[in-house]
C-alpha cells in the first residue's frame, strides 16, 4: 500500500457520497500535492493556504443555520501541521466542526458525530 492517506481519503469520500444527510455540501480543497515553483506561486496569489483539511464542507439546517466543518485524513502514523492544528482550533473555538482521524473508521465516527453523514 504505498499511499495510505489516499486510500482512507477516497473510502471517506464514498462514505460521504452514499451517507450524507440532507443540507450537507463539502469539496476537497486541491491545495496539496507536488508542483513546480510558478504554478505553486499562482497558487499562493490565488489565495490558497496551508492547514485547511482535506474535507470541507457545511449543514444547512433548514432554517437559515449553517455549521462548517472540516476533516483532515492522516496515514496511520501521520502527524498534522502547525498550520492544520491552528486551523482545527480555530474553526473548533468558533464553535464549528472540526477534527483528524487515521482511519476510515474513526473518520466515520467525526462524521457521524458531527451530523455529517447518517
Amino acid at each position: 500500500m504505498r499511499r495510505p492517506e489516499e486510500l482512507i481519503h477516497r473510502a471517506v469520500v464514498q462514505h460521504l457520497e452514499l451517507r450524507k444527510a440532507p443540507g450537507v455540501m463539502f469539496t476537497h480543497p486541491a491545495s496539496g500535492g507536488g508542483r513546480s515553483k510558478a504554478e505553486a506561486g499562482i497558487m499562493k496569489a490565488l489565495g490558497v493556504r496551508p492547514g485547511w483539511p482535506d474535507l470541507v464542507g457545511v449543514v444547512f439546517d433548514g432554517a437559515g443555520e449553517m455549521r462548517v466543518w472540516g476533516l483532515e485524513l492522516k496515514a496511520p502514523q501521520g502527524r498534522l501541521t502547525k498550520e492544520q492544528r491552528e486551523w482545527i482550533k480555530a474553526v473548533s473555538d468558533a464553535g464549528h466542526y472540526a477534527g483528524w482521524a487515521s482511519s476510515v473508521d474513526d473518520a466515520v465516527d467525526l462524521l457521524a458525530e458531527w451530523g455529517v453523514i447518517e
